[in-house]
């Protein structure tokens, strides 16, 4: 067994401290960032920790591989810094606890529903339209919901407004939930929009038009709501609650490049005097006035009506809004 004398287990002590005296310090920059700080100045990233404001949507929650905060492809998509904000990719799903599922962020709903489509027929909670739309003048056409145009195949909701109509009213296709008592929720959709000119794709809630939230999309670029410049953006609209005098709350964000092409994931959340429109798990913008308040059911449709203000002219061929999964989280006016 070794022995060490008091004068041995000093020498060691100095060699100790001589070797710890010796190791250079570490840069600063060389120790992980824990803490992490909100942009003050909209940069963001590895080169000073900042990160994006995750409740900003003008600003943006994403921070760009040049390091800079913002919500559209250019800052969400490829090279997007996720250790210092959001990226595109599908919501977080809801976690349970109990009877309740809770949205994080957001707040807690007794009722969670995922619809997809693999069969041929709605699944259950899900019916297809049967009405006529009277369009008012500038349309020059009416529409009329059939469940002719709605169909289950290839793994997708598919609601189709046929091509090359020129009588009136124009076909179109509306799917809504069953439930028409939906008050605050979460809803997802992933689909791809349809890509000829001429329709508005929708997902929204609606109980009245004074009760009303929307994400729309215009595949006709000449239409007069879109920029002018060839772009095709998200509309997103909380109807006027005062109908007569009041005024609608809306704004655009750009819509993915390959809309028409590749499956995204829309959203919608609604609570007590607040919405907030995502895409691709990315908030674009968020909504305190003309809220709703009150229960409704929540509708998915495409439709066209010929108006240079909104639809602009009927497609010349089909135009089909092919939705693959809707997840929905939300309490009843029961609950």
């Amino acid at each position: 067994m070794l022995s060490f004398s008091q004068s041995t287990c000093g020498v060691l002590f100095c060699l100790l401290l001589s070797c710890f005296a010796w190791a250079p310090a570490l840069p600063a920059a060389a120790y992980p960032k824990i803490k992490r700080t909100i942009t003050p100045d909209n940069t963001c990233g590895g080169a000073n920790g900042y990160t994006c404001d995750p409740n900003a949507p003008q600003g943006g929650s994403c921070c760009s591989a040049s390091g800079y905060c913002g919500y559209t492809a250019a800052y969400c998509g490829t090279g997007c810094q996720s250790r210092y904000g959001s990226c595109f990719g599908a919501s977080a799903p809801a976690t349970q606890s109990g009877n309740l599922w809770l949205v994080a962020g957001l707040g807690a709903f007794t009722t969670a529903k995922t619809y997809t489509f693999t069969g041929t027929t709605l699944p259950a909670g899900l019916a297809a339209s049967s009405y006529t739309v009277h369009d008012a003048a500038p349309a020059p056409y009416s529409h009329i919901f059939l469940p002719a145009d709605v169909s289950v195949a290839a793994g997708y909701l598919q609601l189709k407004v046929p091509g090359g109509q020129t009588a009136s009213p124009l076909q179109s296709a509306e799917v809504t939930t069953t439930a028409a008592n939906i008050l605050y929720g979460s809803v997802r959709t992933t689909a791809i929009l349809g890509a000829a000119a001429g329709t508005c794709n929708g997902m929204f809630f609606y109980k009245s038009d004074s009760q009303e939230m929307d994400i729309e999309y215009l595949s006709d670029p000449r239409s007069t709501s879109n920029p002018g410049d060839g772009s095709k953006p998200l509309q997103y609209t909380n109807q006027a609650v005062d109908g007569v005098n009041g005024h609608k709350t809306h704004t655009t964000a750009p819509s993915p490049a390959d809309a028409a092409s590749a499956a995204h994931e829309y959203r919608v959340d609604w609570v007590k005097g607040k919405t907030l429109y995502y895409l691709d798990g990315v908030l674009q913008q968020s909504f305190t006035t003309n809220v709703p308040s009150i229960p409704g059911t929540w509708i998915w449709n495409n439709w066209a009506n010929g108006d240079p203000g909104w639809t602009g002219a009927p497609p010349a061929t089909d135009n089909v809004f092919k939705i693959s999964k809707v997840v929905m989280y939300y309490n009843t006016s029961g609950t």
